[in-house]
Order: structure tokens, then C-alpha cells, then sequence
């Protein structure tokens, strides 16, 4: 079955509500296979990134089929909350 790359994917209805934080309207996830997160700079290996998930540092991907999705707004928190960690340290130094 040949790889359908992540831009090519349309947005992924997940249920819930949804608000502008949260993400698109209309409860749509946008969501980020393997590939996608490397493009967003989320370059962990595969055991380190599994061995984040466990400890609850990492969002807890979605599986569709044999394939794990993450959603990208929790990516997005993710990358948020490693920025304003660095923030916090660099001016404690």
C-alpha cells in the first residue's frame, strides 16, 4: 500500500467540540503520520519517542488502521510548552 504523504491528507474529523484554541472548525483535526512530525522538527527516534508517549511527555497518538496519527494541535502544545521551558531557563542563567 504505497504512503499517502501528510499534505495530501484532508483534515480528519475527530469528535468533540472544538474552539478556536482547540484547533479548526467544525471539530476538524488535522492529523500528522510519522513523516509529518520530522517535518515539523519533531525529530526524536522511534524508541525515544515511544519511551516520551509512556512517561506523558509526548501527546498519545491515534491509530487508524495500522498507522499512528498524532494531532497536530497537541504537537503544537508540545513544541509550545519546550519553548517556554527554554524561555524560563535561559533567563534563571
Amino acid at each position: 500500500m504505497p504512503r499517502i504523504p501528510t499534505t495530501q491528507l484532508p483534515p480528519y474529523p475527530i469528535g468533540g467540540s472544538a474552539s478556536e484554541q482547540d484547533g479548526p472548525p467544525n471539530g476538524e483535526r488535522r492529523l500528522l503520520n510519522r513523516d509529518a512530525l520530522i517535518s515539523k522538527g519533531v525529530t526524536y527516534s522511534r524508541p525515544h519517542l515511544w519511551k516520551l508517549v509512556e512517561a506523558g511527555k509526548f501527546p498519545r497518538p491515534i491509530k487508524i488502521g495500522r498507522i499512528n496519527f498524532w494531532v497536530e494541535a497537541e504537537v503544537n502544545q508540545h513544541i509550545d510548552r519546550l519553548i517556554a521551558e527554554r524561555d524560563r531557563k535561559g533567563r534563571a542563567a
